[in-house]
């Protein structure tokens, strides 16, 4: 299965740019909101469209320069199928968003838990800007400077 590529929104964007010194500032994301509604992906959405629920059991990390690793779970008796998701900000900014054009992403019995865990890579050295939520949970791939899935290690440690 290809990566899920998620659009920064403009809103998302003006809040992780420093707009005094052109560099980034610090944001957290607390929530995820799910959808079961097809949308066009475009950074001017403010709002996901039929969005019907918003999970706030998030947790992630930075796992490199460019890449956080983020986790969330649903433990309620839900049954539900998801063809998008949000990622919201603190201050409830819809920072950035992913639509399936048709197919689900995510299916949900009434008997299961959700674990939602996805990588997002940015183009820059952002990830050390963000933070996220607090959740009891979080399995990260591994890099050489987090443990997760596996521990890479330095070719200095090797030798």
């Amino acid at each position: 299965m290809a990566g899920l590529l998620m659009t920064i929104t403009d809103a998302g964007l003006d809040a992780l740019v420093d707009a005094g010194g052109g560099g980034s500032d610090d944001i957290e994301i607390v929530s995820i909101g799910l959808t079961d509604t097809p949308f066009v992906q475009s950074p001017t959405i403010t709002a996901l469209p039929g969005q019907f629920k918003l999970i706030d059991t998030v947790n992630g990390l930075p796992v490199s320069d460019n890449i956080v690793h983020l986790t969330a779970h649903d433990v309620s008796s839900d049954v539900y199928d998801v063809t998008g998701f949000g990622l919201y900000l603190a201050d409830d900014t819809l920072f950035a968003v992913y639509s399936s054009e048709a197919d689900p992403v995510l299916s949900k019995a009434a008997l299961a838990y959700t674990l939602f865990s996805h990588d997002i890579s940015f183009d820059n050295s952002t990830a050390a800007n963000i933070t996220f939520g607090t959740s009891a949970f979080t399995y990260p791939p591994a890099s050489e400077a987090v443990k997760g899935v596996a521990y890479l290690a330095t070719e200095a440690l090797a030798d």
